[in-house]
């Protein structure tokens, strides 16, 4: 069962919840509205999660960039499907909003 409570629950008992997670090791849903929206988590948690993640977001090549502009998010994406981590994906997503603004801006 998840552990959630509301935005305006967490504003009012924050200290409650605060202690929950630092010396329960709980991990709390914040919702608003019955949407799921953030997670509060003990330290330990982030850091087992921060220490999966690699340092750096990898950087694509000016092939995949201009497959990217040419082909678009989903283009690209379905061509690319069995190679792709979820770091390439975000990679993919960044480089597609800097195409957009570029061309916003040119605009």
């Amino acid at each position: 069962m998840k552990n959630t409570v509301s935005v305006v629950k967490l504003r009012r008992d924050i200290g409650e919840y605060l202690s929950q997670v630092r010396y329960q090791a709980r991990r709390l849903i914040i919702t608003r509205r019955d949407e799921e929206i953030a997670a509060l988590v003990p330290i330990s948690d982030l850091e087992r999660l921060e220490g999966d993640m690699p340092d750096a977001q990898p950087e694509m090549t000016t092939d995949e960039y201009e497959a990217l502009e040419r082909d678009g998010l989903g283009g690209y994406l379905a061509a690319n499907a069995l190679s792709l981590s979820r770091f390439d994906v975000a990679a993919a997503r960044r480089a597609l909003l800097d195409a957009l603004l570029k061309l916003e801006g040119g605009a």
